[in-house]
């Protein structure tokens, strides 16, 4: 055997003499790997930041309330623990570099402007839109009738492949008619979402087909009533689905005859499903070219004919009338010389149209236009301004080369960086260039936004799970917020246009990112739908079901029972009004939070909640300042209290408390003690000077105590699911029986080796199984708790399967990063295989020690604890995690499935199943708090 030492860091490796004849990675090597620094969106940074940085995104996705991120960034925190940086999906990568880049810029001013980066100069192809996965096709499922193959091809989709015949399958098919017929396998939720996706890309179809006819929008106006006639096309689709045998409904929704609702819904629901599975809107291209017929009328801008008809605006007067929710508005339009007409609609807007519609068909018929609406007009062909800023010039070259754009592009780009007010100040040059504001390239871009933003989310979403819940299935708005971030990204600096005096807003940064996404919609042949370029796949990647500053605030509060109201003061004269919002936290003498003025009410709230939002993460992060002004360690305090006051009064819940990161328990639970005491630290000056902080500290100890004793009881009771299923049938089933031995040999482990000496309990199972490995005399620092003896016997483990197989059992241990790392491996044997049950079980009960398969070999991982806790905090998570092997109840179930495997015990009677009856109401026994016992 020939030894192998990498400096101070190793324990030591034990290899062949003999190069390995199966090409096999050598374990030095191997570990070597594992040890690289992570790569992520071009930013390199250590395990250690990766996991930091993840806990941060992971606690912000949580007071967004999007879980479905929540989960991918656990899974992503322990795949990195454990080396595995090959499992950091693309779109959270993205996210990820965006956040480590903020971060970087925020402690490093110097280093440029703070705003949002350019484009990327580098040419990229783009990202291509990801399409479905093949859904199950359970037996009850109906088959595609014969006008399937029909309805395909009318939609542009032929031939029909597999996949997309898959889903048109599910697609015909009703929520309620798939309910009746216990259909698994794609939820409810999951056909409301292909549903939604239809509906959107329909509205954007109708808009495109409108300009292709006619050659212009006009005004947004044009826009958004050509939009509305998508029901045209949704009516006669349904129709022609119901002729061809497609569209099966429940027998309650036909005896009660409510068809129409229904049938345009699997109308949605099939052009949804063709386009996530074909990745563009073809097929509603092709619904719209089939069905829809507009009136001669329809997308007529009827305020402004009937305005510059009489050459001035006619009086105008509006009511109302029926409840909130089911409101009619009705408009009385009067001119000078009397005469009036009348419109209703659900909006004033809607109402004010039809009453101008009303007026020109009886008091002006000769402004009505004679011909259909898309008849063809003119073209608009703006061109580029002649003497435009050096900025603004670079910005359409960039546009357009970020897009892949041709030079004839420039001049749509133009119109969308002009704003209306530079165009009313600058009629001339606008007008020499054909050049519009844009606003109509915006009311464009508020149809293509919500379409690939639902586009993409659905196909992610699905990607991951056909049967989403119902807050990962709700499809994503685009707020106004989110829309200007994309505008500040595509065109930073000068680049738009704006007149003297006007200060770009959010909704003004917003709809430069609309219109952007117009102009290049219309320039590239409608082609965003397949491939979009990097900036604008970082922006989707973004768009999820995200709570804006205020709602993220006010859910926290209410899950903590701490109520928070907002005010809004003003200040100065009605020209120059600012306002300041103030948060109140609390009942009584409450605690308050003041944000900078804005000249905005709403931006107001959204940075005084955002700026709550932020000292609320740099307390989980550990980054909290030496010294912290009053007002924000009052607002802290406040929160801390009402959190420990409310896990108090309901009890731990293991799972939604680490998830939501609880009072610094998931570092509790993962055995992070070190970012652990940074976290405890920041609370320690935050309470400092508190009478009530002893109190705080043994509130807080007695939780993690009875979390973690709850939490190991919920992972028993999971690890012996197969148990409570043998004791139904009477018969112990071999899944029982190895998963009863499994969970036997991880808690004598816990419980026979209190050591958190894991580098010298792994040296003292070599030499007990025959292994010397050269090199062992190095010290380690302390492991978390209980990962010593659990990593003693996973050596003894691996050593039985090495020899029977006749095998050498390879051993490497470094420190690395800040965690303690052990690989076992064995010449021939498949030990993630063969110890398949008891490495599902250790992940289980004992979380602080990371265990997974890699290439053959084991891979264990625990965090070592380099110092003591110096905080009352940081000492009772210590307590907790030892506490955990001294709770009298894991020994009776230690003796309970003792009994459970011993076949020849003499001490029962009544056989086999009533002793595992005994162990599954062992199990069922409410947590009693664990006898306290002091770390080591």
């Amino acid at each position: 055997m020939t030894a192998y030492s990498f400096g101070n860091r190793w324990v030591g490796i034990v290899a062949l003499r003999e190069p390995d004849p199966s090409g096999r990675e050598p374990l030095h090597r191997m570990a070597a790997r594992l040890r690289r620094p992570i790569t992520v969106a071009d930013a390199v940074m250590s395990r250690d930041e990766a996991v930091a940085l993840l806990a941060r995104l992971r606690h912000r996705f949580a007071l967004r309330g999007d879980w479905s991120l929540v989960a991918e960034c656990e899974r992503t925190e322990d795949a990195i623990r454990i080396g595995l940086q090959s499992s950091i999906r693309a779109g959270l990568a993205v996210v990820m570099g965006r956040e480590e880049s903020r971060r970087k810029r925020a402690a490093s001013p110097s280093l440029g402007p703070s705003g949002p980066p350019r484009a990327s100069r580098r040419k990229h192809a783009g990202v291509r839109v990801p399409l479905l996965p093949a859904p199950p096709t359970p037996p009850g499922l109906p088959l595609l009738p014969p006008g399937g193959m029909e309805v395909a091809a009318c939609l542009g989709v032929a031939p029909l492949d597999p996949v997309s015949g898959a889903w048109l399958r599910w697609a015909s098919v009703h929520a309620s008619y798939a309910h009746e017929n216990h259909l698994p396998g794609v939820s409810h939720l999951a056909l409301e979402m292909l549903a939604g996706v239809g509906h959107r890309w329909l509205q954007l179809a109708v808009i495109q087909e409108y300009h292709r006819r006619s050659g212009d929008l006009v005004t947004p106006d044009t826009v958004h009533s050509v939009a509305r006639t998508h029901t045209q096309v949704r009516d006669a689709l349904s129709e022609y689905l119901q002729g061809h045998g497609l569209g099966l409904l429940s027998r309650g929704e036909h005896s009660a005859g409510r068809l129409g609702g229904p049938s345009r819904a699997i109308a949605m629901q099939v052009l949804g499903a063709l386009c996530l599975t074909t990745g563009s809107h073809r097929p509603a291209v092709a619904a719209v070219r089939r069905f829809w017929t507009p009136a001669a009328d329809s997308g007529t801008d009827w305020v402004t004919l009937v305005q510059n008809s009489l050459g001035y605006a006619p009086e105008l007067h509006t009511s109302s009338e029926g409840p909130d929710h089911a409101r009619r508005f009705t408009v009385t339009l009067r001119d000078r010389q009397g005469r009036s007409a009348t419109g209703s609609g659900t909006s004033t807007r809607l109402a004010r149209r039809d009453a101008h519609r009303a007026y020109a068909h009886t008091h002006a018929r000769d402004v009505v236009p004679t011909t259909p609406a898309t008849a063809p007009r003119r073209p608009h062909s703006p061109s580029p301004l002649r003497g435009a800023p050096a900025a603004h010039v670079a910005t359409v070259g960039e546009l357009a080369r970020v897009f892949d754009l041709p030079a004839s592009a420039h001049g749509l780009l133009t119109e969308a960086l002009v704003h209306g007010s530079w165009a009313h100040e600058n009629r001339r040059a606008a007008e020499a260039s054909d050049v519009r504001s844009n606003a109509t390239l915006a009311a464009l871009g508020s149809f293509i936004a919500p379409a690939l933003t639902a586009h993409h989310f659905a196909a992610a979403t699905l990607q991951r799970s056909l049967t989403p819940d119902a807050e990962q299935a709700r499809l994503p708005d685009v707020p106004a917020e989110h829309m200007a971030r994309l505008g500040r990204t595509l065109a930073p600096g000068g680049g738009a246009l704006y007149g003297k005096g006007t200060t770009p807003a959010t909704n003004q940064h917003a709809e430069v990112g609309q219109a952007i996404l117009g102009a290049t919609w219309l320039a590239g042949g409608a082609t965003l739908d397949r491939r979009v370029p990097d900036a604008v796949a970082t922006w989707l990647a973004e768009a999820r079901n995200n709570l804006d500053a205020v709602s993220q605030l006010v859910a926290l509060c209410t899950s903590i029972d701490c109520s928070v109201e907002l005010i809004v003061e003003p200040q100065g004269l009605d020209h120059e009004r600012a306002f300041r919002a103030t948060c109140l936290f609390g009942d009584g003498n409450r605690t308050q939070w003041s944000g900078p003025w804005e000249t905005n009410k709403a931006r107001a709230k959204l940075l005084a909640a955002s700026s709550v939002l932020d000292l609320i993460l740099s307390l989980a992060a550990g980054d909290l300042p030496n010294t912290l002004p009053r007002d924000q360690a009052a607002v802290l305090a406040q929160l801390l209290w009402a959190e420990a006051v409310s896990v108090a009064r309901r009890g731990p819940e293991p799972r939604r408390d680490v998830t939501a990161r609880r009072l610094g328990v998931d570092l509790v639970v993962s055995g992070s003690l070190d970012r652990h005491g940074r976290w405890s630290a920041g609370v320690e000056r935050v309470l400092a000077g508190s009478s009530t902080l002893d109190t705080f500290n043994r509130a807080v100890s007695g939780y993690y105590r009875a979390l973690l004793a709850r939490s190991l009881r919920d992972a028993l009771r999971e690890a012996l699911a197969p148990v409570r299923r043998a004791c139904g049938t009477g018969e112990m089933s071999p899944e029982a029986q190895a998963r009863t031995q499994a969970v036997l040999a991880v808690l004598e482990a816990v419980t026979s080796l209190p050591t958190d000496d894991l580098g010298a309990a792994v040296r003292d199972a070599c030499a007990a199984v025959g292994t010397t490995p050269h090199g062992l005399g190095a010290e380690y620092p302390r492991s978390a708790p209980g990962t010593a003896g659990v990593g003693a016997m996973l050596v003894r483990l691996s050593a039985a399967v090495a020899s029977a197989v006749e095998a050498e059992l390879e051993v490497a241990v470094e420190t690395a990063e800040g965690d303690i790392r052990v690989i076992l491996r064995a010449d021939g044997a498949d030990l993630p295989a063969t110890l398949g049950h008891v490495l599902d079980v250790v992940a289980l009960l004992v979380p602080q020690l990371r265990v997974a398969p890699q290439d053959g070999a084991v891979l264990m991982v625990a965090p070592a604890v380099t110092q003591p806790p110096l905080t009352p905090l940081g000492r009772a998570a210590a307590d907790a995690l030892a506490n955990r092997a001294a709770d009298p109840w894991l020994a009776g179930l230690v003796e309970h499935l003792r009994g459970l495997l011993d076949s020849d015990s003499e001490s029962d009677d009544d056989g086999w199943q009533a002793r595992a009856q005994r162990a599954i109401d062992h199990l069922r026994e409410p947590v009693r708090e664990p006898a306290a016992r002091p770390a080591g």
